[in-house]
């Protein structure tokens, strides 16, 4: 199956996590609809995932448009922290 089948042809779906950055506990919500990150919600004091709330708003949900959107961000916080929250 194509990223196409599984994320632009499927439903909206929510992706909840919770891991940390820079130290700190966070937890996200991802919705996707489209295969678009629609909205992004952040739980915790991380100023580095507060910063991300509007960073990847209609980024398609892959890995390597994430990675992109991250790196494109400027934040310092390592990108593979940011990454297993949000995929």
């Amino acid at each position: 199956r194509t990223w196409e089948w599984n994320y632009a042809e499927s439903p909206p779906f929510t992706v909840e996590r919770q891991g940390f950055v820079d130290g700190v506990e966070v937890s996200v919500k991802v919705t996707v609809e489209k295969g678009l990150v629609k909205e992004v919600k952040h739980g915790g004091t991380s100023f580095a995932t507060q910063r991300l709330e509007h960073v990847l708003d209609h980024v398609p949900y892959r890995l390597g448009d994430l990675r992109a959107a991250l790196q494109g961000s400027g934040l310092r916080t390592p990108i593979g922290q940011l990454l297993r929250l949000y995929y």
